[in-house]
């Protein structure tokens, strides 16, 4: 399998991605793969008409961890050379009546250009749910599963609760919510942390990502939920129209002992969180 370079600054708009991508196994593609940098592609229109929201298209490249403890600033994602894109289908009328909690696939495509969609490599499927939750249990929690191309499933992403999540949430530290990363058997093998800022946290995120705190950090973590394995990132694009857009610039590091298979459930992670 060749290297996959990750962009720099000097590097053109696009380069195609070498053709032993998803040889190997069903995510074999990602075992080389450190770190991603998403960019979601910014759609002008639906910003003055939130009723016509379109469907949600990404570019992924391949970068280094050093990308994500240093995040860059918004030119270089501009600059990206996307490996993959990531194209979601829904219906309209989701989209509308739902919004955020809508049903919906992600496939995620090898590029063939910067914007154009090649050989399918994985299918991401979020369904409906209405979350209901008290202080113990939770209804139709937030989940997706991942696909790869030949129908394997290869893990679910979904939303952790318990009485020790409600207290974290608002008692102490207050903030964190958590995502389990779970194998097809249903194991749990990683969680994501997400936080928003209290005062018993110490305000992490405050302000995040904007020009005072460029990026909001979210913590994947081993499955014991404590120790801090790598992050992901939320980073401020810079004062253009993307800072007033629900247009995301993302960074996820995967932890160095995930094999591919987990590499891609916590790829859907980072796009359930978003």
């Amino acid at each position: 399998m060749m290297e996959m370079q990750p962009p720099t600054d000097q590097s053109p708009l696009w380069q195609s991605p070498p053709p032993a991508y998803a040889t190997g196994g069903p995510a074999a593609f990602l075992a080389p793969v450190p770190a991603v940098m998403v960019r979601q592609k910014l759609q002008i229109f639906e910003q003055f008409c939130p009723a016509c929201e379109k469907q949600n298209f990404y570019r992924v490249g391949v970068v280094g961890p050093e990308s994500v403890a240093d995040p860059p600033d918004g030119e270089v994602f501009n600059r990206m050379n996307p490996h993959f894109v990531a194209q979601e289908d829904s219906t309209c009328m989701c989209r509308f009546w739902c919004g955020n909690l809508r049903e919906f696939d992600l496939r995620l495509h090898q590029a063939a250009g910067p914007d154009q969609a090649g050989a399918q490599l994985l299918r991401m499927h979020r369904p409906f749910r209405c979350t209901l939750c008290c202080c113990c249990c939770m209804a139709n929690p937030q989940e997706m599963a991942v696909v790869s191309n030949e129908g394997m499933l290869l893990g679910k992403v979904v939303q952790d609760w318990s009485c020790g999540r409600f207290c974290e949430l608002f008692c102490c530290p207050g903030g964190y919510s958590y995502y389990a990363i779970k194998g097809p058997g249903g194991d749990t093998q990683f969680y994501i942390r997400h936080k928003f800022p209290t005062i018993c946290n110490g305000c992490v995120n405050c302000c995040a990502p904007t020009c005072c705190n460029k990026s909001f950090d979210i913590d994947i973590l081993d499955a014991d939920g404590r120790t801090v394995l790598s992050m992901m990132k939320n980073v401020f694009p810079g004062f253009n129209c993307r800072c007033l857009a629900d247009s995301s610039n993302l960074l996820m590091e995967f932890p160095a002992k995930a094999t591919p298979e987990q590499r891609a459930v916590l790829l859907g992670g980072l796009f359930l969180v978003e």
